[in-house]
C-alpha cells in the first residue's frame, strides 16, 4: 500500500512538474513592414536595447530599421551594442538579421554566456546580407563595428528568432515543495 501511494504520488509530481513547467517554443519575426511605431512595443523592442536611429516613434525606412544602440556615442570606430533582456537571451535557441550597410561593418554574436558564436564581415557590394546562428546557450545580443560610423549607416530587416521550451522558475518550486511533501508521507507511514 505504501509503495503505490509512493508510486502515485511520484507519479503526480513528475506530470505536474512536466505540463506545468515549459513555455511553449516560438519563432518570432520582425520585418518592420507594420505601421510605425509599432515594432517598439512587440517583442524585438520590449526585449532589446535596439533603436531607431532617427528617434523613438520616428519613421523608419519602406522596410527596414535603421539600428542605434541607444548609448549616444556615434563616430568612427564605434561599436553597436545590440543585448536582449537576460532571460529572453537565455531562451534563445536561434538568431537570423539580415543587414545592409554602406561601409566595411562586422558583426559577433554572442551566446548566453557572452561567449562569440558569429564573427562575419560583410560585403557592402551585396546589399542585404543575411547571418543565421544557433546556439544551445541562448543569445545574449550582437555587436557591429567597423571603422566609420555605424549608426546611420546601417538597416536591419528580417530579424527572426525561435525561444526553446524552458523551465518556468514557478514550476521548480513547484515541484521541490510537493517532493518535500512525498518526504513528509513517506516517514509518516515508516
Amino acid at each position: 500500500m505504501a509503495i503505490k501511494l509512493i508510486m502515485s504520488a511520484i507519479t503526480l509530481a513528475v506530470t505536474t512538474l512536466v505540463l506545468s513547467s515549459n513555455v511553449n517554443a516560438a519563432t518570432l519575426v520582425e520585418d518592420f513592414s507594420a505601421p510605425f511605431p509599432q515594432w517598439e512595443s512587440d517583442w524585438l523592442g520590449l526585449n532589446s536595447n535596439i533603436e531607431n536611429f532617427y528617434g523613438v516613434g520616428s519613421p523608419q525606412g519602406a522596410d527596414y530599421l535603421w539600428i542605434a544602440d541607444g548609448d549616444g556615442i556615434v563616430g568612427v570606430n564605434e561599436v553597436v551594442e545590440i543585448n536582449f533582456e537576460r532571460t529572453f537571451g537565455l531562451s534563445l535557441t536561434s538568431f537570423s538579421i539580415d543587414i545592409d550597410t554602406f561601409f566595411d561593418t562586422s558583426i559577433k554574436v554572442y551566446d548566453g554566456s557572452g561567449g562569440v558564436i558569429l564573427d562575419f564581415i560583410f560585403d557592402i557590394s551585396q546589399g542585404y546580407e543575411n547571418v543565421s546562428i544557433l546556439s544551445a546557450n541562448g543569445i545574449s545580443g550582437f555587436s557591429l563595428f567597423g571603422p566609420r560610423q555605424i549608426e546611420g549607416n546601417t538597416a536591419i530587416d528580417n530579424v527572426v528568432v525561435t525561444t526553446a521550451v524552458i523551465p518556468a522558475p514557478a514550476a521548480v518550486w513547484l515541484f521541490g515543495s510537493g517532493l518535500l511533501g512525498l518526504f513528509a508521507v513517506i516517514r509518516r507511514k515508516v
